[in-house]
Order: structure tokens, then C-alpha cells, then sequence
């Protein structure tokens, strides 16, 4: 995934500091197959580890 061996697209193609696409990234091993689902699996993740990230930062001393 990470150099694109699998794909024609590297995961850097689809996940950077520009933009995420999670539906694109799951291409790159799995086509297709349930993406939107899979999709929102991650954005939810994502969205649980900012929050949690976000909250450490303002419980440190």
C-alpha cells in the first residue's frame, strides 16, 4: 500500500495532509467491495482519536 505495489496508487495518493479519502485509499487492496461502509468505519475512528487526542492535551499539567 505504502509504495503502491498493489495498486496503481500509492496510500500517500489518498491519505496526506491535503486530503483524506478513505473510499479511494480502500482501493488499493480491496476495490471496491463495501467501501462506503469501510469509509465510515474510519472516518469514525478518526474522528474518536482527534477527540481523544484533544482531550489529553488539555488535561496535561
Amino acid at each position: 500500500m505504502k509504495e503502491g505495489n498493489f495498486y496503481r496508487k500509492k496510500l500517500s495518493d489518498y491519505i496526506n495532509s491535503v486530503e483524506v479519502d478513505y473510499v479511494e485509499a480502500r482501493r488499493i487492496i480491496n476495490g471496491s467491495d463495501q467501501h462506503q461502509l469501510i469509509a465510515g468505519y474510519a472516518r469514525k475512528l478518526e474522528s474518536i482519536l482527534r477527540k481523544t487526542s484533544s482531550a489529553k492535551k488539555s488535561f496535561a499539567p
